[in-house]
């Protein structure tokens, strides 16, 4: 098994930063906001998501970064409270470095360390894992271990959540361990 690295409050001047790397692939995502204004086309009464790719991501000669804000943008709706902050904008911006080898693994992952860092609200703990076994293979979890989505270039088989679950318990280890400095645990 390949180590995870993670580290939050790596970046100066924004709400939250992180970086996570893992089999070359390193992830920095940076959290401004609640920012004031909201994009066009969006529900007042929640605050939007504007989730960028600082880098193109080219895969067999493909642009993939909208597709993964997209992704992504998807993942973290479901976990952030966006009815607390209307009208207001949170932008995570997210730049790969290294390979391109499980940019989503470690995209959110990265996401969820900026988010805490940053103090923005979420309905629960959510963490990305994966087999490793097909491109861009990502499957995310809540803090219980319920699968909540799932991607993968390849086939998504049964086989593949199991192993993306049994290494779940790897991701939250080292995801408590880089925000152990942040969270306030009361007895």
């Amino acid at each position: 098994m390949k180590e995870i690295d993670s580290a939050v409050s790596v970046v100066p001047l924004c709400t939250g930063s992180s970086k996570l790397s893992y089999d070359g692939t390193t992830v920095f995502c940076v959290v401004h906001g609640p920012l004031d204004g909201t994009q066009r086309n969006s529900d007042p009464s929640k605050a939007a998501l504007d989730v960028r790719w600082k880098d193109p991501v080219v895969i067999n000669g493909r642009i993939y970064d909208k597709y993964f804000s997209s992704v992504v943008t998807n993942i973290l709706s479901k976990y952030i409270i966006l009815e607390l902050d209307g009208g207001k904008t949170i932008q995570i911006v997210l730049n790969v470095a290294g390979s391109i080898r499980n940019t989503l693994f470690c995209a959110v992952n990265a996401a969820l360390l900026a988010l805490v860092d940053s103090g923005i609200p979420l309905r629960t703990m959510f963490y990305a894992s994966s087999s490793f076994g097909y491109e861009e293979e990502v499957f995310v979890f809540d803090a219980d271990g319920k699968m909540s989505f799932g991607h993968s270039f390849g086939p998504i088989e049964d086989s593949c959540i199991n192993t993306a679950a049994e290494f779940l318990q790897y991701v939250k280890d080292v995801q408590a361990f880089a925000l152990k400095p942040k969270l306030l645990l009361i007895d």
